[in-house]
């Protein structure tokens, strides 16, 4: 199962939320990313992110 966990850039958010992706990832029963994870550079952040949802199987 793959998803996708959308948040605030917020910096506390971001370091907390990190955290808990890491340790759902270490489980290794998902994977989850965020919008951190993602290769952004030169493009929409938006197309980027709507695109990474479409290829998951929970947001």
């Amino acid at each position: 199962m793959k998803g996708f966990f959308a948040h605030t850039a917020h910096e506390v958010s971001c370091e907390t939320i990190s955290n808990a992706i890491r340790i759902i990832n270490d489980a290794g029963n998902v994977e989850v990313k965020s919008w951190l994870n993602l290769q952004i550079a030169g493009k929409y952040i938006i197309d980027v992110v709507c695109d990474e949802i479409k290829n998951r199987n929970y947001f």
